[in-house]
This record gives structure tokens, C-alpha cells and sequence, in this order.
């Protein structure tokens, strides 16, 4: 079992060939075209070496269904049957539009933010979408990645946040008061934080 020198400009990763030959496996992102320089133009058989307990033929037209979880993993992994259902919505929402992963977790975040106003479960939800997205693009900085999903986290701080009542209470002020202050600051951060991140990815990669 041999691992392929790869020449495309994303290396592949996790396939092994049967083959002993030392040989080239070049791959086009573009249009999905594979070549390769083995000898005698044998065929080339690339397995994908997988432990996990897969899917039933039957559980794939409802892999996408909100709180759905397949009989297999249901009792061996926790989870609510939701990522997959957020995750597939966002990707029909976007219509193909290809954007950073930095940015796509600020997204997230800053859209579980608005919509149930607290950061920790942003947080911690973004995260569980965002890993299974960026576990196959090695590219991808995971540490200005968690920085962003905090970012995204902090964006309009809202009557549904704690913390939104922690300020108006010790400052004594009212609620649109904490919301024409509190909440912009809030906000500025999450957008300063979320440019930070995108600086630093361009010296840091």
C-alpha cells in the first residue's frame, strides 16, 4: 500500500493504491479530470479507508431531515439531528456562492447570535457545523477559524442575552439605552474581530 505523490494544487489526501509502482497522480479541480503516468496504463483502484459504522441504504433520503439520526449512530454518538439540516439550508441559501471558511463561521455564528441571543450556544453550535466542513480542507487555519466563530458570537447583543441584562442592571440604564450602546459596541467588536481575522490570514495563511 503506497500513498500517491500528488501534483494538483490541493493535494489529495487519505487514498492509497494497490499498485507498488511509483507513479503520478495528477488531478484537475476544475473539471474533475484525473490522468496518471503508471505503467503499461494499468489501472489505478483508490479506496477510501473509512471505520465509521456508514449509512443504511434507507437513511440517505433522510439525511437531511431536521432532527433525523440514523438507527446505526443514534445510541453510540450524541446529537440532535440538526447539523446536517442547518448545514444543507445555509448551502442552499448561499446558491453556490463560494466564500472563506473564516467567513462562513462568522455567518454562522453571528446568525445563531441574532436568532437566539446567546453567545455560548452560538459558539458551540457554529463549531459543531463548522468542523465536518473544514475536517476535509487542510488549508484552513483552525485557530483564526475559532477566533471568527468567537467573533461571529458577540455581533448585536440583544434582550434574549444575559449579558444584555447584566449591563442595563449595574449601569442603571434602560433598555434602549443598553441597546443604542451595548448592543453597537457589541457589534463594532464582532466586525473589527471579524476583519482582524481576515488580516491575519493573509500574513499567516
Amino acid at each position: 500500500m503506497v500513498m500517491p505523490r500528488c501534483t494538483a494544487g490541493r493535494a489529495l489526501t487519505g487514498f492509497f493504491c494497490d499498485d507498488h509502482a511509483d507513479f503520478t497522480l495528477t488531478t484537475d479541480m476544475q473539471d474533475g479530470a484525473t490522468q496518471s503516468n503508471a505503467p503499461g496504463g494499468s489501472e489505478i483502484e483508490i479506496r477510501v479507508l473509512d471505520q465509521g459504522p456508514g449509512l443504511a441504504e434507507e437513511d440517505l433520503e433522510h439525511l437531511f431531515d431536521l432532527f433525523y439520526r440514523s438507527p446505526l449512530t443514534a445510541k453510540k454518538a450524541p446529537g440532535a439531528g440538526i447539523g446536517l439540516f442547518v448545514s444543507n439550508h445555509l448551502a442552499q441559501a448561499m446558491g453556490g456562492l463560494a466564500l472563506s471558511p473564516l467567513v462562513t463561521g462568522w455567518m454562522i455564528a453571528a446568525l445563531l447570535r441574532l436568532s437566539v441571543g446567546s453567545a455560548t450556544v452560538a459558539v458551540i453550535t457554529a463549531a459543531s457545523i463548522m468542523a465536518p466542513i473544514v475536517g476535509g480542507l487542510p488549508n484552513v487555519n483552525k485557530e483564526l477559524l475559532v477566533v471568527a466563530i468567537g467573533a461571529g458570537s458577540l455581533i448585536a447583543s440583544h434582550v434574549n442575552d444575559s449579558g444584555f441584562w447584566l449591563v442595563k442592571e449595574y449601569l442603571n440604564m434602560s433598555v434602549p439605552q443598553v441597546l443604542a450602546t451595548w448592543t453597537v459596541i457589541e457589534t463594532i467588536i464582532s466586525v473589527a474581530g471579524l476583519g482582524g481575522v481576515l488580516l491575519l490570514a493573509l500574513v499567516v495563511g
